[in-house]
């Protein structure tokens, strides 16, 4: 990870390389998130069923999960485009892969600010030591709405030429040719760090959760 968003890697093939490993490592975390996720769901109809309660515990867990498999899977897109982002020929496989990371990365910001109370009030209650990292986070994500014009560039190539594509293809070509291509790469390449430092910040609050939840269900397995 730390070296493939590192630019003093300037060796093509070494890049592309780290890449490829970064995609093994998630797709490898996916495979098991998704097999967890599904035993979650068997058990919590069986908790149902039998208790006509709901599982708390077990839909909190689902839910973090998700969570975690969420951010995962928008490592592994934004990873995707920065590879190929590195042997593009074409401007148009550039402008290809700009506006797909940047919808990622809109809804990667997007999901994480719907978590960020439950990040805010775990952290609290639970893992006050892991309180100067959020802030830290905070701030870097703050600062990068700022630095890539979040709420404008990044939204309006989201939401006018990749999700939607407006049928005023005047409009769709003039946003298509104002794309700063430079300015997206390192975009794309410090959002790849605040990804990574969210992926580790819910781990670790989860972690402890995780562990007891997993002993839990560890003694339902044979039921």
């Amino acid at each position: 990870m730390n070296n493939f968003i590192k630019p003093q890697i300037i060796n093509l093939s070494e890049r592309i390389e780290e890449a490829e490993q970064i995609l093994l490592e998630h797709s490898g975390n996916l495979q098991e998130a998704q097999a967890l996720y599904a035993e979650i769901e068997s058990k919590i109809d069986i908790v149902r069923r039998t208790t006509q309660k709901e599982p708390t515990d077990l839909l909190e867990m689902k839910e973090q999960l998700a969570f975690g498999g969420f951010l995962n899977i928008c490592m592994m897109d934004l990873i995707v485009a920065s590879k190929n982002l590195l042997r593009a020929r074409q401007t148009w496989e550039e402008i290809y892969y700009v506006r797909h990371a940047y919808l990622t990365i809109y809804e990667a910001i997007n999901t994480y600010n719907g978590f960020n109370k439950w990040i805010k009030e775990t952290i609290e209650s639970k893992s006050t030591t892991l309180r100067p990292t959020f802030d830290m986070l905070s701030d870097r994500l703050k600062k990068f709405k700022k630095d890539f014009n979040y709420s404008t560039t990044i939204a309006e190539i989201r939401n006018q030429i990749t999700a939607h594509i407006d049928g005023n293809f005047t409009d769709f070509f003039l946003k298509v040719n104002n794309i700063d291509i430079d300015k997206a790469k390192l975009a794309l390449r410090e959002f790849v760090k605040i990804l990574h430092m969210m992926q580790t910040l819910v781990k670790n609050i989860s972690g402890l959760k995780m562990q007891e939840m997993l002993k839990k269900l560890q003694g339902m397995r044979g039921i």
